[in-house]
């Protein structure tokens, strides 16, 4: 339960995406930053924000790679 905080704030930062022509653009970085002072984050939850949005951002850009070409 306690990473639900970090499944809603990557939905939530999936909005950020850049256009892209082709794939899944990455979520920018300065969009993680924006969204965790906004929300009050401290420097380890910063860490994990970090780290799960881009696990997750990761697995996206896979799964969209393996499902459209």
């Amino acid at each position: 339960p306690w990473l639900e905080m970090y499944w809603a704030a990557y939905v939530e930062l999936s909005t950020c995406r850049p256009p892209g022509m082709s794939g899944v653009p990455s979520i920018p970085w300065t969009a993680i930053a924006d969204y965790a002072r906004t929300w009050g984050f401290d420097f380890e939850q910063f860490g994990d924000l970090v780290y799960y949005v881009r696990r997750m951002d990761g697995t996206m850009s896979d799964w969209s790679e393996k499902h459209h070409g």
